[in-house]
């Protein structure tokens, strides 16, 4: 075992071109990469087949306003390509081919004998598609077998059987390309042994820390959940209150200026023109004035009625559990009661008789707004809530799957595998066990060993909130190896010579 200080500065514009619009992927992106080190492009509705132009576009304006950082002439370029294995069709590997010669063409030397094109291939194995998994075989196995002129290749399978889910392997990816993108350093990430490659990923991370991280956000969640916050529902009285109080002062202005500018209102309802009142100007006639005032006064009210109610409803709902709204929805009309009672007490806004009606008109349509939110929340927001708090208890499982980091270090290796059948053994391995540096300092004061990394590098890298990461790519299937068309057939579940005889018959 031998130590190495990884050099975290970045030397790469990273190109991530997801073809799933996946909210999973772009979480991650961001959790590991500072925000102008990669463009992130929603290809899902990109033309095809990809325009090379296009790209170098997007992201040369992307710099010109400064959401990118400037490459310099000795940078070089990492694209990610996310897609689901259902997109590899016939032409696929064509495709692909092309659009690195162009991006060859259109960046040129000398950053084009730097480009880097990762490509990572979700399968599902649950929702598998027989005609789709053979067609993805084929082409796969056909791109890999090929030598693209635009720069170096590696592909990569993120694969899911049953009752598994994507999350470390994301992880994984991400951080696999956030290595690549890193100051070039031989033992760390060089492309050399993935390049013309088809790969699994398995990834893990540990931090003694993470388990009490995962409690803490498990109680706010079922406390959010099962218990009340505001039984009384004081919350909810007092901001009713306080909007309500900003609509009347409104209301209250424009009462106001009825008694000030009486002869300049129409006598019609169909004059009027919401509840910003226009100036318009006529005879003053005593006789007609009062039903002037009236007129404008149903006016107001029926605008109210009518208005869209706004307000920062969003408060209310943070303040609120969802016992706390399920009897807010129960006793809703004493809601009502309440919050015209504290309006009634309010003497310096709420002494106008005129203005007391109003402000009935206007308390009912915002009640019904909130429930219309409260019914919402209830609906998303719990069934929401009880997926993260399954996820949440399914992460805290695995943050206390070790007691400490010693324990974490002497049985990761063994931990983990690959998701593929277990009769598919991979041609190489490449293992990136990486720690931070209050880990690397303490290793031989508290007698860490790390179990079957005995002939490794250890890379000692800044890679909080962890202490320890395990990243290891297994090598499948590569250009011209004997193997190559079996073991591609092997991931997606079928026979080769089911794929001979498709493509004797094409």
């Amino acid at each position: 075992m031998r130590w190495f200080e990884v050099n975290d500065t970045s030397e790469a514009l990273t190109i991530v071109l997801d073809f799933e619009n996946s909210k999973a992927l772009r979480g991650e992106l961001g959790n590991e990469f500072k925000a102008k080190e990669y463009s992130y492009i929603a290809a899902i509705d990109e033309q095809r087949p990809l325009d090379a132009e296009r790209v170098c576009r997007y992201f040369t304006d992307e710099m010109d306003a400064g959401r990118l950082y400037r490459m310099g002439r000795n940078k070089k370029f990492v694209f990610l390509f996310y897609m689901d294995y259902t997109k590899l069709c016939q032409g696929w590997p064509d495709e692909m081919s092309e659009f690195a010669e162009q991006m060859e063409r259109w960046i040129g030397p000398p950053q084009a004998d730097s480009l880097l094109f990762l490509y990572f291939i979700r399968y599902d194995r649950m929702n598998r598609n027989e005609n789709a998994a053979r067609e993805a075989a084929s082409a796969l196995g056909e791109f890999v077998d090929r030598h693209i002129k635009g720069g170096n290749k590696a592909c990569f399978c993120l694969y899911r059987g049953v009752m598994e889910q994507w999350h470390s392997q994301i992880r994984g990816m991400v951080r696999l390309v956030y290595m690549m993108s890193r100051k070039t350093q031989e033992d760390f990430n060089s492309i050399g042994p993935l390049s013309n490659t088809l790969n699994g990923i398995a990834y893990e991370e540990y931090d003694e820390k993470e388990a009490a991280r995962w409690d803490e956000k498990i109680k706010e969640i079922t406390h959010k959940l099962d218990e009340h916050q505001d039984p009384g529902l004081n919350v909810l009285v007092e901001k009713s209150v306080q909007m309500a109080e900003e609509v009347l002062q409104e209301c209250r202005k424009c009462l106001q200026d009825f008694d000030e500018k009486r002869g300049l209102f129409p006598q019609s309802i169909r004059d009027y023109r919401g509840l910003i009142f226009k100036k318009f100007f006529g005879t003053e006639n005593p006789d007609i004035v009062q039903k002037r005032v009236t007129v404008a006064e149903l006016v107001m009210k029926n605008d109210l009625r009518e208005r869209e109610v706004k307000g920062d409803f969003s408060t209310i709902e943070r303040e609120m559990t969802f016992l706390d709204m399920d009897e807010a929805i129960g006793s809703i009309k004493n809601v009502c009661l309440r919050v015209l009672n504290d309006l009634q007490r309010m003497n310096d806004i709420y002494t106008d008789p005129q203005l007391s009606l109003i402000g009935e008109c206007w308390v009912e349509p915002f009640l019904d707004k909130i429930l219309e939110i409260l019914h919402q929340a209830l609906e998303e927001g719990r069934k929401k809530a009880e997926e993260e708090k399954a996820d949440f208890l399914n992460k805290r499982e695995k943050a206390g799957k070790y007691k400490d980091v010693s324990d974490c270090l002497k049985s990761l290796r063994d931990d983990m595998g690959y998701r593929f059948p277990s009769y598919l053994r991979p041609l190489y391995e490449k293992r990136w066990m990486m720690v931070n540096s209050e880990v690397s300092t303490a290793w031989e004061q508290r007698g860490y060993e790390a179990m079957g990394m005995d002939n490794e590098t250890i890379f000692v890298t800044n890679i909080y909130p962890w202490q320890v990461q395990l990243l290891m790519v297994g090598r499948y299937a590569e250009a011209e190896h004997r193997d190559t068309g079996d073991n591609v057939c092997g991931i997606f579940g079928v026979r080769r010579d089911e794929i001979d005889a498709s493509e004797k018959k094409d």
